[in-house]
């Protein structure tokens, strides 16, 4: 009862707060991410001549694969390490 009379005081503080300002329409830019997703990979498009996209697309996905891989190792071994009998925590 009385975490429902909090939530409801702070539901009733957050109404009035929103109702404190008038009416609000997101710009265009906002709302429509898709026209600029589109202008940016075409501004990126034009680099080609000095950045090599096809080196960028594999290294960048290497990179990623080596994190991941080198995460998962060092987060097996910390759940092995508490496993009795392994990893120095045997007797």
């Amino acid at each position: 009862m009385i975490i429902e009379w909090i939530v409801n005081v702070a539901c009733g503080f957050a109404s009035w707060v929103g109702s404190l300002t008038g009416g609000w329409e997101p710009p265009s830019w906002m709302t429509d991410a898709h026209s600029g997703l589109v202008t940016m990979l075409q501004s990126f498009a034009g680099f080609g001549v000095w950045v090599d996209w096809v080196a960028i697309g594999i290294c960048v996905p290497t990179l990623l694969a080596v994190w991941v891989a080198t995460v998962g190792v060092r987060l097996l071994r910390a759940i092995v390490a508490h496993i009795p009998l392994f990893g120095g925590s045997g007797a």
